[in-house]
């Protein structure tokens, strides 16, 4: 049974919906000309079927759905039921969305990912992967005065996509690399898509096994980043035991503890293939499975999920260019996307490696730009998790100064951090909030957030700005780059020097 339905946009309300990709967008108001299909899903990023509006007004549609807003008018289609309704505020929709569509279960990813950076081999040494490499990047972290933490071994320590195993001409002992590793305090995880290179070893024994996604009755290769691969039918349950026999292989052999798991886009496949599960007949439901999967493990990484929300899984922001403007897939863009996952299924997120991580920067040589490399560390620092992949602590000079201050800054409230994930996986209550979520006050973007509910922050994201409009809430705020306390319910503007991130403690009476 499909359903339709129009909504007016009523003066002054504000819409969120749970595509990440479309966060840029976001809010929807009267004024916005907007369209998104749900269904035929082109998602690089998470995606919940949900809208909820600044009044609690809210929508849910478990087949999903094609939006259009135009003229004030947010028009749904579904092949499905829409649940549509209203709550007493922004924070009591989400609950009810939260409670009856993606209940948290009490479990949330390792706390080693939010006490510890993560290190990822990506951006320094990009396919040429190897045991000196990622020893000497490990060792680089040490030496700069950085604390060991989650270190993930990136795309090309296999021979081929889907292998599950080392390249042996690149790493001769990677037991011992593991175990040198691990006496330096890193914890080890490596890379995987949902993919295998065709006619290789493992795609011939997974294509006996009629463990691969087919269409019209023959094996479906999609079109990705690495080139032309079969997919693993994440809905077969012998074809899970298959991966999860693999990596718990790795984990037996060489001491790695966990995963990265890459692709499985909804845009990387099509609607109507053919798979083992009902549900993996749309690309939707692909990436469901496979996201459901990565929640099997608990110091896991995931990019790209389908109605998965409340999930125990680490997800992060799509790869992002070495560039200032959202508009570009920069910078801009990343507290505004961590906080529309936060409230729409996806808490446990990261904001993409800092200062960028996009193949492209690579191939097309583009320049570091240390002032945006230093805001976004500083604006990553206290968000859910962060990761690093440039070396930005190879030399003496402001960028290391400034990432080891804000090291220090995360060390500073790490065991605050880690209570906020485990209030988050007991009630589903975000880690991170917007003013509209803890105080229902608008405007509700203002390039701030509240961790929890005793640090607002509120980090430079615009180039050459040394001053930061904030938005105090009610009650008392002291600003803790120079120890002033401020009265709330006001705007104020504060210095933001190049070495600071804006942030403000909660003063209890």
């Amino acid at each position: 049974m499909s359903e339709t339905l129009k909504l007016t946009i009523e003066k002054g309300e504000f819409w969120y919906g749970g595509f990440i990709d479309d966060t840029g967008r976001m809010p929807y108001s009267e004024r916005s000309e907007v369209h998104f299909d749900a269904i035929e899903n082109h998602a690089y990023n998470e995606v919940n079927p949900l809208l909820i509006s600044s009044t609690g007004r809210y929508v849910y549609a478990e087949r999903y759905f094609v939006m259009d807003i135009s003229g004030g008018v947010i028009s749904l289609e579904s092949p499905g039921k829409i649940d549509f309704g209203k709550k007493e505020n922004f924070r009591a929709a989400y609950a009810y969305l939260r409670d009856t569509y993606f209940p948290f279960d009490g479990r949330h990813p390792d706390e080693f990912l939010f006490r510890r950076p993560q290190y990822c081999t990506w951006m320094a040494l990009g396919e040429n992967q190897t045991r000196e490499g990622v020893l000497a990047f490990a060792q680089s972290v040490l030496d700069a005065g950085m604390p060991a933490g989650e270190l993930i071994i990136d795309d090309g320590w296999t021979d081929y996509v889907g292998q599950f195993d080392f390249a042996k001409s690149r790493f001769d002992d990677p037991k011992a690399m593991c175990a040198r590793l691990r006496a330096l305090g890193f914890r080890v995880a490596v890379w995987m898509t949902p993919y295998v290179s065709p006619d290789s070893p493992n795609f011939r024994e997974l294509l006996k096994k009629d463990f691969l996604v087919k269409k019209a009755g023959e094996c479906y290769l999609t079109h990705w980043w690495d080139g032309y691969s079969a997919c693993i039918d994440f809905t077969n349950p012998g074809a899970r035991e298959w991966v999860r026999g693999k990596i718990a292989s790795l984990m037996t052999r060489y001491g790695i503890e966990g995963v990265k798991m890459d692709g499985g886009d909804p845009r990387l496949y099509e609607n109507g293939l053919e798979t083992y599960g009902e549900e993996g007949r749309t690309a939707n439901g692909l990436a469901e499975a496979y996201g459901r999967f990565a929640a099997e493990f608990s110091l896991v990484e995931i990019r790209s999920t389908a109605k998965c929300g409340g999930l125990p899984v680490m997800q992060r922001i799509a790869d992002r260019y070495h560039a200032w403007e959202d508009e570009k897939n920069g910078f801009d863009g990343i507290v505004k996307k961590s906080l529309v996952m936060s409230f729409t299924g996806y808490p446990y997120n990261c904001p993409d490696m800092i200062g960028g991580g996009q193949i492209g920067d690579i191939e097309e040589g583009v320049a570091e730009d240390e002032e945006l490399n230093i805001r976004y560390m500083e604006a990553a620092v206290l968000l859910p998790s962060f990761q690093f992949s440039k070396v930005l602590w190879s030399e003496e000079g402001e960028t290391k100064r400034v990432v080891l201050k804000m090291l220090a800054v995360r060390k500073k409230y790490s065991d605050y951090i880690a209570e906020c994930v485990k209030h988050c996986a007991a009630t589903g209550e975000p880690i991170i909030r917007t003013m509209l979520y803890q105080y229902n006050i608008l405007p509700a973007e203002t390039g701030q957030f509240l961790l929890g509910e005793e640090i607002l922050v509120a980090p430079v994201v615009a180039k050459g700005a040394r001053e930061k409009d904030v938005y105090l809430p009610e009650g008392k705020w002291r600003y803790e780059p120079t120890g002033e306390e401020y009265a709330g319910n006001r705007k104020i503007t504060v210095p933001a020097p190049l070495d600071e991130l804006p942030y403000f403690v909660q003063i209890k009476e």
